[in-house]
């Protein structure tokens, strides 16, 4: 006979931005259960949490040097219909960080609520330049995993932020349900929200970053509020989005139905995707646009590398002071 048992669990101190996976758990008797955590900013390191006392154990050695270098916080920005999205924040200490235990199973518990540390943060942080990442589809959520890529910019006095908008999977099945389909355009409100706060809270440069579906989330949002941004960097990204939705002869446009809607039998829809393409609704005059950086594959099969091209071009054709 089996049953499911929650065990509430804190996991360390000064991490409310945390990514946990099962690690090397194959006996199914086993009265115990290993974890992999890990942030963007600390490389993974195991635990093994014990059914019986809840306790939670390192496994391989911890280095705690990040605790003290970069401060993590997660905060939850209002979107256009009211809706918390969640924030999560990296950047370099200034100061000695409060040393507080964060629960990763409550991460999102405190929605809306300031503390006094955040409060005391505030009162002393400077500008910074920073980086917005996101990818708001398919249920996936943003890979918070170790990336020394990212702490590099840290050091430099960058903030690093990832945006969980709705779409992506970071609050379960219904999350992901409120930005697809006809409901696709709330996860592009979300990220909006994200940048503004962001572009408000450090009041310097504002790149954002993504890969392929996250296109259509960043090109929508850039075609929209083309001053919001300093500059975007995208890799292969899915650009092309309501001619690829008309063109069932792709390899996975019927299987992109699903997550983006069927422009073919629903003719609110074909007008709902027309609508926030990132590249049937480039602007006119675009020098209020920020400097992108578009990467595109000649052998990814998913997204051809002409969405970036097609959509390098509209922008340059499209320019006032060329």
């Amino acid at each position: 006979t089996s049953h499911a048992v929650t065990v509430p669990l804190t996991l360390g101190k000064n991490q409310p931005c945390l990514q946990a996976a099962p690690a090397g758990n194959i006996w199914y008797g086993a009265t115990s259960l290993r974890l992999v955590l890990e942030t963007p900013v600390a490389p993974p390191q195991t635990y093994e949490l014990d059914f019986s006392s809840s306790t939670l154990q390192p496994i391989t050695p911890i280095d705690d040097e990040h605790r003290t270098l970069y401060h993590q916080e997660s905060v939850f920005v209002p979107s256009a219909d009211g809706t918390r999205i969640p924030l999560s924040l990296f950047y370099l200490n200034d100061r000695e960080e409060d040393t507080s235990s964060y629960s990763l199973w409550n991460l999102f518990a405190k929605a809306g609520q300031t503390s006094n540390q955040e409060s005391t943060s505030r009162e002393s942080e400077k500008n910074r330049p920073v980086v917005l990442l996101g990818y708001g589809a398919y249920g996936e959520s943003v890979n918070l995993g170790y990336d020394p890529v990212l702490v590099s910019l840290l050091h430099k006095g960058y903030v690093v932020a990832f945006a969980h908008t709705r779409g992506g999977g970071e609050l379960g099945k219904s999350w992901h349900h409120a930005g697809r389909d006809e409901r696709k355009i709330k996860s592009i409100e979300d990220f909006e929200a994200c940048a503004f706060y962001l572009k408000n809270r450090w009041k310097d440069r504002l790149i954002i970053k993504g890969f392929s579906a996250a296109g259509i989330m960043m090109g929508a949002a850039v075609n929209r509020q083309p001053a919001l941004f300093d500059a975007m960097v995208l890799t292969n990204p899915f650009l092309d989005l309501y001619c690829t939705m008309k063109n069932p002869d792709l390899p996975l446009t019927v299987h992109e139905w699903d997550e983006f809607g069927n422009p073919l039998k629903d003719q609110n829809m074909d007008r709902l995707l027309q609508s926030y393409c990132p590249i049937t609704n480039v602007a006119a005059e675009t020098d209020d646009y920020p400097r992108c950086l578009l990467i595109g594959a000649l052998d990814d099969e998913n997204v051809p590398f002409w969405n970036a091209t097609i959509f390098a071009k509209k922008i340059r054709d499209r320019r006032i002071n060329k």
